[in-house]
């Protein structure tokens, strides 16, 4: 008869069997079923890594530089010191050099009346986009000097392409009327009051839609705020007319690509 509530000698040896048998089995069969659960999450998570695409986001730090003297060592110009694409940095630099390193009327100006007096600076470095800009004036002989002389580079980083002014917009020859005029407002409407009244050749009268439309357009990043500054290119004989306009940059993104660099601003 089985005695449940004595010790007996059947009962120690089931506690034996089952600790020496029956026991190392289980935990066993536990373990690899543990180890298996294991294996699969690892391999879910290896196939979620592999089949995830990159994606290229904006640096939201600054893009570090140091400046350089040109031919003439008065002057200075920009270099990009560190980026994550040595082809693309190296791409910049070259260009940047070809454009701002040779400062000066060249080696054969030894004239006292020669003068160069302009300064290059970086005004944004930041959100994958480098932007340089030279302004000043300068006289290397000729008829007249140069004056409110200004060039500017700005690179996408992400490629290390030059932005022209109409790249900013996803169609400027179709939409150029409606940019020009959200851009230049301001000195349009003064032109359409001053038309009749003002002296012939006044820059109030100059800055009117139809002169804008035939003229080419530089822009500049502003260094403070999330805006750009445009500026009609304008020949000598107008040139003091050329005013820049500082827009801010929300309002010329109905006319730009999701991938416009004024969405980095």
């Amino acid at each position: 008869m089985i005695k449940f509530n004595e010790v007996t000698w059947y009962s120690k040896l089931a506690a034996i069997v089952f600790f020496l048998g029956v026991f190392p089995l289980v935990t066993f069969y536990l373990g690899m079923q543990y180890g298996i659960v294991l294996e699969l999450q690892k391999d879910a998570e290896q196939t979620y890594t592999i089949n995830t695409p990159p994606t290229t986001q904006a640096s939201t730090t600054g893009i570090p530089y140091t400046m350089v003297p040109t031919n003439d060592p008065a002057f200075t110009y920009p270099q990009i010191t560190s980026f994550r694409e040595p082809l693309i940095l190296e791409q910049v630099n070259q260009k940047i050099a070809e454009t701002f390193g040779q400062a000066g009327c060249g080696p054969d100006t030894s004239d006292e009346t020669f003068e160069w007096n302009v300064v290059t600076t970086v005004d944004y470095a930041e959100n994958d986009i480098f932007s340089v800009n030279a302004s000043g004036n300068y006289f290397c002989g000729g008829a007249y000097p140069v004056n409110n002389f200004t060039q500017t580079l700005t690179f996408d980083m992400t490629t290390g392409e030059l932005i022209e002014f109409p790249m900013l917009f996803e169609s400027f020859d179709t939409d150029q009327e409606l940019i020009l005029e959200t851009i230049y407002a301001a000195q349009i409407t003064l032109a359409e009051m001053s038309a009749d009244i003002a002296e012939e050749g006044s820059c109030s009268v100059v800055n009117n839609l139809e002169t804008l439309l035939n003229y080419t357009h530089d822009f500049r990043l502003a260094t403070t705020t999330q805006a750009i500054v445009v500026r009609p290119q304008y020949p000598h004989v107008i040139e003091a007319c050329a005013e820049p306009v500082t827009v801010p940059a929300e309002q010329l993104l109905p006319f730009s690509p999701q991938d416009s660099i004024l969405y980095r601003l």
